[in-house]
């Protein structure tokens, strides 16, 4: 889900076992389906399995990590800097009416 100030990427399925926010911080992975996973290894040209936190977080540091057990899922949400969904107050405002009405 996208806001004017954050992403939201939203994964149904709380996280697996002991894993937890902190643990996907510091790069620890835990495979849902290791049948999947290890067949997907092989198949698609991706070779970084399990780093795309830790590189998003290196990358972006404001990123929180929620994992919700009662609602059944874990999110992602990325935090816009200020500067991108700052009101300009200087910037003309949107009144709902057609130029020239």
């Amino acid at each position: 889900m996208v806001f004017v100030d954050r992403v939201e990427i939203v994964s149904p399925g709380h996280l697996p076992d002991s894993l937890s926010p902190e643990d996907i911080r510091q790069g620890k992975t835990i495979r849902r389906n290791p049948t999947l996973t290890e067949h997907a290894s092989h198949i698609l040209p991706y070779r970084g399995m399990g780093s795309g936190i830790p590189r998003a977080l290196e990358a972006w540091p404001q990123i929180d990590l929620v994992d919700d057990p009662a609602g059944n899922q874990f999110s992602a949400v990325v935090w816009r800097a200020e500067a991108e969904w700052s009101v300009d107050t200087a910037a003309p405002q949107v009144t709902g009416k057609l130029p020239g009405k």
